[in-house]
């Protein structure tokens, strides 16, 4: 069995950060702190809000928009 680690962790704020359309080789966990708004995935639309978490496989095109102001981790 193999360690499950942790590649790169990141804050953003919309405040101070612009989202554009991205993929990863990896999963990507996404976490809604606050705020709300849609993300897409693969070309699906779908709402968030405070205390959403997304999971994004791997290659996935994704994109996250938040009205207003909104934290993500």
């Amino acid at each position: 069995m193999s360690d499950i680690k942790i590649r790169f962790l990141n804050r953003h704020n919309t405040k101070t950060n612009s989202f554009k359309l991205h993929s990863h080789k990896c999963y990507e966990i996404v976490y809604f702190l606050s705020g709300s708004g849609k993300t897409l995935i693969g070309g699906r639309s779908h709402d968030i809000k405070e205390d959403c978490i997304c999971l994004v496989a791997p290659n996935s095109e994704h994109i996250e928009y938040i009205d207003g102001y909104g934290e993500i981790l």
